[in-house]
């Protein structure tokens, strides 16, 4: 949780949505493919309680892959879901996703330990393998939003405007919210 607080706060608006994501993503992997590797040749059990190096690296980069991760794709995509959708839909987008987010980290915490105790070293493998596919995604698929304000994305993501007003213009429909929102600052004065 402290990573995904400083990475929110200090590190995101200063180096970017989609490279926090890139990095984020291939530090997991790595220590992912390590622990998987580990066990594949190690063949750790509950009774061995004896430690190799190898076994201190692997405990290591269980921790590693949780900065990584917690830095990058456990708090970005809630940033980034709620800047992408245009206003009208933002509410329902963002409804979708977090119950999205929610379901399959729901499906992860259920899965897992049968992954573990059926095909072992395969399951940091699979979530490694995950985790490169995801950093991929992100490389071709994830404009940067940092610097940018709600009102560009539609212009980011290729959306068209729609006016609900009879063919006015976007200068026209932002001069007619400007002066609504001078309006409803005003406040009318009353006489004593």
């Amino acid at each position: 949780m402290c990573t995904t607080i400083i990475a929110l706060v200090w590190i995101l608006d200063r180096v970017g949505r989609r490279k926090l994501l890139i990095v984020g993503g291939l530090g997991a992997a790595l220590a992912m493919f390590y622990i998987g590797g580990f066990v594949a040749v190690a063949k750790p059990t509950a009774d061995n309680v004896n430690l190799s190096a190898g076994g201190y690296v692997a405990i290591v980069m269980i921790y590693i892959f949780v900065v990584f991760y917690c830095a990058s794709w456990n708090g970005i995509v809630w940033i980034y879901c709620s800047e992408i959708f245009p206003l009208r839909i933002r509410t329902l987008c963002c409804a979708l996703t977090s119950s999205m987010q929610w379901l399959f980290q729901f499906v992860i915490a259920r899965s897992t330990p049968y992954m573990v105790s059926n095909i072992g070293y395969g399951t940091y493998l699979f979530f490694g393998s995950c985790t490169i596919l995801m950093t991929i995604w992100a490389y071709f698929c994830v404009p940067e939003t940092k610097g940018r304000t709600l009102e560009s994305m539609d212009q980011l993501f290729g959306a068209t405007t729609v006016s609900y007003e009879n063919e006015m213009t976007e200068d026209e429909i932002q001069a007619k919210s400007e002066a609504f929102h001078r309006e409803s600052i005003t406040v009318p004065e009353t006489k004593v």
